[in-house]
């Protein structure tokens, strides 16, 4: 038999079956009980199906065998939503529809929720077998994947897929040449294909709702597309598209609109629990309000600039050191609040919102602040406190709406007279000199910091730990219990963290520069093993805390300088007697009985042992050439000295009322200072000459002691 006539004749059979299948019938097969609303079926003059709508029937094994012999159709639509009963009366040529929304967004399902798993799962291969078909609608159903054989429907122009689980398309969705609609709205897709410019007579394009982050460069090879409509998170448009009018991002025309706080939480800090990030919706669907916190980002991503409708964004406390170059496309935004960012110079596309009415910078190695800051004309609220700014530009009193700004524990040398001080509140808390010294160096480096008075809750603030330049730090009286910053100041000269409520002292983990140390007046009652690594230590104060040992003393082997009044020794720590540099030594105020090795310390010249428990005078001391003064007050068994001590040249002082030197009632100046038993009120009259007494204070410098003759004033205590 003739090939050809074989083919004709099948061609024949085919056209016959598919005209013997009327619509009855097929409503019959399908869909029995459907409504006219539900099933419509249209024919042509010569009784050939051509259009078949089957709308919000659900079929669990998929779209039935009968369809696809009906090789005429050319336009079948099996979405479930109730919204497309009518839209497709007049499809053939009519392309009205191409400028609505695609209108099974709603998901209106509520109908026929308690049949949702019976929507269609797949599209069978046999779909092949409509070579005629022009349109296909299955949008809300239930499909997880698009056969590669769909690139065969040659014809087809209009394909609408909204509303399924697809997460990929086939690459052979390129070879739709004649497509001029393609829906794929709310679909989860992670990527499109770059075969997808192949599309030549695409015309519109609907992506909204998926998991993209990006769009092909092919995409803009669609010479003829007039619309695109995407809301995903893009990180960057193909150059093609932008600015493009076609291009639409929802009612906010611009490029990458994130739609869901869901995708902004995957792109920004996918790690983020619900305490540290939060995000907001207005009645539009429209990102307002961002807050993310704790540590968790080190740079903002690019489409944070494409939420245009945002108004508070909070990314305080994270590692932030720059912002996108788009930042200042947020021009609605009213609160931005970025303290606690290493940014270290100020940002200028800050300068650019001018909606902006808070503005938090508080500990952000800030420098200088720009005189554009002046741009900023709505601004309400300016904090730039704990930052390293030596001064502020003139024109920050431009800003007429500013009530409060804040620049606390800055290098400031003074606040601009510009500022109407009458209307701005809380401008420089810290400002008196006498609570706040900073110094600065002539390169603008802060090598010296003094904070005194100040009601620190626990901890030092950590913008001090990144003061690498800091050579003296002095904070005193502040309420602080521990700080664990001293390891990162590395150039730090001399500390002084005296009275405060200190319980454990800092861990020094590594050697320092470290001169001078002053822990007095605090509540610890160990010395940790750390301690040791500061070799190059002078002078030590640990005075009025609760130590009763001293280990590893014998490696602070520079100490000229060792204050440990007031603490509960028995005995005086093991290692002492080798730290031969030492010249000025108190143990008072402790339960000492004793002194071993006390004459190996040939540099001495102070010894404060007074209120311990000592019976007699050291016989030691004879052997301290360089001691002057001995101070063995209040201890009770010591009521006279020995004639051997008359010539010594050492100033012994034995109780509170007699010395070797003077039968009026006198106290060495320097002992008052470290006994905490006289007090101011106590003192009625002190009288002495400048030449028997000197005692030098230099600013901030550590308290220095020179002898010059006798160091005692006359002195009545009642």
């Amino acid at each position: 038999m003739n090939i050809k006539f074989l083919l004709f004749i099948l061609s024949y059979i085919s056209i016959t079956l598919a005209a013997t299948l009327t619509c009855n019938k097929v409503k019959k097969q399908i869909c029995s009980s459907c409504n006219n609303d539900n099933f419509q079926c249209k024919t042509d003059g010569n009784g050939n199906i051509y259009s078949l709508l089957i709308n919000n029937q659900y079929f669990s094994s998929g779209i039935p065998e009968n369809i696809f012999s009906i090789t005429s159709l050319k336009d079948f639509n099996n979405s479930n939503n109730n919204n497309n009963n009518n839209n497709n009366n007049n499809n053939n040529n009519n392309n009205n529809n191409n400028n609505k929304s695609d209108n099974s967004n709603n998901n209106n399902n509520n109908n026929n929720s308690n049949d949702i798993n019976d929507k269609i799962p797949s599209i069978p291969q046999k779909i092949v077998n409509l070579k005629n078909l022009r349109r296909l609608d299955l949008r809300t159903n239930k499909l997880t994947i698009i056969p590669k054989d769909i690139g065969k429907l040659s014809n087809l122009k209009y394909l609408k897929l909204s509303n399924n689980d697809i997460n990929s398309l086939p690459s052979s969705i390129g070879n739709l040449k004649a497509l001029i609609n393609l829906y794929l709205t709310n679909c989860k897709l992670t990527s499109i294909p770059t075969s997808i410019g192949n599309l030549s007579n695409l015309e519109s394009l609907l992506l909204k709702k998926n998991k993209l982050t990006s769009i092909p460069n092919e995409i803009g090879n669609l010479k003829k597309i007039k619309r695109i409509v995407n809301n995903n998170c893009i990180n960057k448009l193909p150059s093609e598209l932008v600015g493009k009018s076609y291009v639409s991002f929802e009612n906010n025309n611009i490029k990458g609109y994130c739609h869901s706080c869901d995708e902004l939480k995957n792109q920004l800090c996918p790690s983020c629990n619900s305490d540290d990030f939060e995000c907001a919706v207005n009645s539009s669907d429209e990102i307002y309000h961002v807050y993310l916190l704790n540590d968790k980002i080190s740079s903002i991503p690019e489409t944070i600039g494409n939420l245009i409708n945002l108004k508070r964004l909070d990314i305080r406390e994270n590692n932030i050191e720059s912002l996108p170059n788009n930042f200042g496309n947020l021009s609605k935004l009213k609160y931005l609040k970025l303290s606690d960012n290493p940014l270290t110079t100020f940002p200028s596309l800050i300068l650019n919102l001018e909606s902006l009415l808070y503005l938090y910078l508080t500990n952000c190695k800030l420098r200088s602040i720009p005189k554009e800051i002046q741009n900023l004309t709505n601004l309400q609220k300016l904090l730039l406190g704990y930052n390293y700014l030596s001064n502020i530009p003139n024109e920050i009193g431009n800003l007429k709406n500013l009530n409060e700004l804040v620049l606390d524990y800055n290098c400031l040398l003074k606040v601009p007279n510009t500022i109407d001080k009458k209307k701005v509140s809380e401008i420089c808390k810290n400002c008196d000199s006498s609570v706040f010294t900073c110094k600065m160096n002539s390169k603008n480096k802060i090598y010296s910091l003094k904070i005194i008075r100040q009601k620190y809750s626990k901890k030092v603030p950590s913008i001090i730990g990144i003061i690498l330049t800091l050579e003296k730090l002095i904070i005193q009286n502040s309420s602080v219990r521990y700080t664990d910053l001293v390891n990162n100041l590395t150039n730090l000269l001399k500390l002084d963290l005296s009275n405060n409520r200190i319980v454990i002292i800092p861990e020094f983990d590594r050697p320092s520069n470290l001169e001078v140390l002053s822990l007095a007046n605090n509540l610890f009652d160990s010395v940790p093993a750390g301690l040791k690594q500061l070799s190059k230590l002078k002078s030590l104060d640990l005075s009025n805390n609760m130590l009763s040992s001293f280990p590893y003393i014998e490696k602070l082997s520079n100490l000229e300088v060792l204050l440990m009044a007031g603490n509960k020794f028995d005995n005086v720590p093991s290692g002492l007697e080798q730290l031969n540099k030492l010249k000025s030594l108190d143990l008072s105020s402790n339960s000492l009985t004793s002194f071993p090795g006390l004459e190996k310390l040939s540099n001495l010249q102070e010894l404060i042992l007074s209120n311990n428990k000592f019976e007699n005078i050291p016989p030691e001391i004879m052997q301290l050439k360089e001691l002057k003064l001995v101070d063995l007050r209040n201890n009770e068994n010591i009521t006279s000295i020995p004639s051997e001590y008359e010539n010594s040249g050492i100033e012994i002082l034995i109780d509170q009322y007699k010395s070797t030197s003077f039968n009026t009632k006198s106290v060495d100046v320097e002992s008052i200072k470290h006994n905490n038993n006289i007090l101011n009120r106590d003192i009625i009259s002190i009288t002495g000459s400048s030449e028997s007494f000197s005692f030098i204070k230099n600013d901030d410098d550590y308290p220095k002691r020179e002898f010059n003759g006798h160091t005692i004033f006359n002195l009545d205590v009642t």
